[in-house]
């Protein structure tokens, strides 16, 4: 009997192990692809704000605050709009 018992434990401790491994690798692999997709996003952002630079520096914008957030084209609220432009 105290055999099977070790045999038993045995067993549960090497399919606990197994499990616990399977998990830390995905765990891993979800990092390594979450962290390649925010390199990706902060590229993509870069790029942006860099454009967007460059062409308020040729048209010669001037930005300034508002007092409520306004999209300057349309006239009305604008979700997450702080500043203006003069173009």
């Amino acid at each position: 009997m105290q055999i099977q018992v070790l045999e038993a434990a045995n067993t549960l401790q090497a399919q606990a192990s197994a499990r616990v491994d399977g998990a830390v690798a995905q765990g891993q692999h979800d990092v390594k692809e979450t962290k390649a997709a925010s390199a990706t996003y902060l590229d993509q952002a870069k790029a942006v704000a860099g454009t967007a630079l460059g062409t308020a520096q040729v048209c010669g914008c001037s930005w300034f605050p508002l007092k409520s957030p306004v999209d300057m084209s349309i006239g009305r609220p604008s979700a997450g709009s702080r500043y203006g432009c003069t173009c």
